[in-house]
């Protein structure tokens, strides 16, 4: 329960069927004392700290190189920061001129924002013959209306994108790197897994914080062409023979 000095000022931040968002402001970030800006939207749809440093970590360790990432949709900051401790450079790509400051001044917060670079600017025209190590996304879910709808449609326009998620992950796996994508909890699994490119290599990670799950995570990278070895598959068939021939060795 606020205290009514406090829960006026909230209000003065967010709408009152949000305010819970105050209450996780620490699990949002951590240094959120040291003058941390968000706007309405950055509130609830920020990455909390802990799951956009695993989200950053993930990604390096699936890269090949790591030596540059973006974050396509960058709002406040929260994963460029994250992604800037892993990564020697971030570029945070945001529509909003508003946001792309609060996101520089956040990565100052944090001591990273001479490893970041943010651009103002719709990332559909930013992403034609894109080259990074390391891509992330977050995009719009809609809110926390997205909550009440049974199934989170793939084909469906994101909202303020007019294009869909479908789309924007058409536009994403074409980067040459590793792909992660935040996406909603009731996401349809069917329809993600019919967009991913045959050949790519992808997994989905359930995303729990403080035993309550936010979303799911989608990693993506190129994988293996069609002539090249399936390196997973070998290494699980060595693995069952091997466990048949201690089977064996044992009768």
């Amino acid at each position: 329960m606020l205290d009514p000095s406090t829960a006026a000022y909230v209000r003065t931040l967010l709408p009152r069927s949000a305010a819970k968002y105050w209450m996780q402001r620490y699990s949002l970030f951590s240094r959120f004392d040291n003058f941390v800006q968000l706007d309405t939207e950055g509130w609830w749809s920020v990455t909390p700290e802990v799951l956009a440093a695993h989200q950053a970590s993930r990604s390096r360790e699936l890269c090949a190189r790591g030596l540059v990432a973006m974050d396509a949709c960058c709002g406040c900051g929260g994963n460029v920061i994250q992604m800037a401790g892993v990564f020697p450079v971030v570029i945070g790509v945001e529509i909003s001129p508003k946001r792309v400051e609060m996101a520089r001044h956040n990565s100052s917060v944090y001591d990273v924002a001479h490893k970041c670079q943010f651009l103002c600017a719709d990332f559909f025209k930013v992403a034609p013959g894109l080259k990074v190590d390391a891509l992330f996304m977050s995009p719009p879910w809609g809110g926390p209306k997205y909550q009440h709808v049974n199934t989170f449609d793939v084909f469906y326009p994101l909202v303020g994108f007019n294009k869909s998620l479908l789309r924007l992950l058409d536009v994403t796996l074409d980067c040459d790197g590793v792909v992660a994508a935040f996406l909603p909890r009731n996401t349809d699994l069917v329809q993600l897994a019919a967009v991913v490119p045959e050949h790519a290599v992808w997994e989905v990670e359930r995303a729990y914080v403080n035993n309550k799950l936010k979303g799911i995570t989608l990693y993506c990278h190129p994988g293996r062409t069609p002539d090249q070895p399936n390196v997973r598959l070998e290494a699980d068939a060595e693995y069952m023979a091997q466990g048949a021939h201690m089977e064996s060795s044992a009768g």
